[in-house]
C-alpha cells in the first residue's frame, strides 16, 4: 500500500505544480494586459491633449 502512496503524492504534486503554473501565467496575462491598457490609455489621453490644444489655438 505503501507504494500506491508514493503514487498518488507524485500525482498530487503534479497537479499542485501544473496548478501554480497555470495561476502565474495567468498572472502575468493579466498583468501585460492592464500595462498596455494603461500605456494605451495614457497614451491616447496625450494625443487628445495635443488635438485639444491645437484646436484651441486656432
Amino acid at each position: 500500500s505503501s507504494t500506491t502512496e508514493k503514487e498518488n503524492d507524485k500525482e498530487s504534486q503534479k497537479c499542485y505544480t501544473l496548478t501554480v503554473i497555470i495561476l502565474v501565467a495567468l498572472g502575468c496575462l493579466l498583468m501585460g494586459v492592464v500595462v498596455t491598457t494603461l500605456v494605451f490609455v495614457l497614451y491616447m489621453k496625450r494625443r487628445l491633449r495635443v488635438c485639444f490644444s491645437k484646436h484651441i489655438k486656432e
